[in-house]
């Protein structure tokens, strides 16, 4: 586990322990880090279930959006593969 995923770990405990309402502007500030976190995974997951050739379809579904939702967001990452 990376120093960024500990870090975002204590930020997740932190806000699951108190609900931001001590502190809003930390808390603010520990959604931030969860939420880029958060991107980041799914970017890498997106872009490993394209490179074994899941569908638009089930990436939609999986993430729970359409399939023109999904291919809208993440169908760059097919071409940035080729590059």
């Amino acid at each position: 586990m990376t120093d960024d995923w500990r870090e975002g770990r204590r930020a997740w405990d932190r806000l699951a322990g108190q609900g931001g309402a001590d502190e809003p502007l930390s808390s603010l500030h520990d959604v931030r880090l969860v939420r880029s976190l958060m991107r980041a995974k799914e970017r890498e997951i997106v872009l490993t279930a394209r490179q074994t050739a899941r569908s638009w379809s089930e990436i939609g579904i999986a993430l729970g959006v359409t399939r023109q939702a999904a291919w809208n967001r993440w169908h760059h990452l097919d071409t940035a593969e080729e590059t």
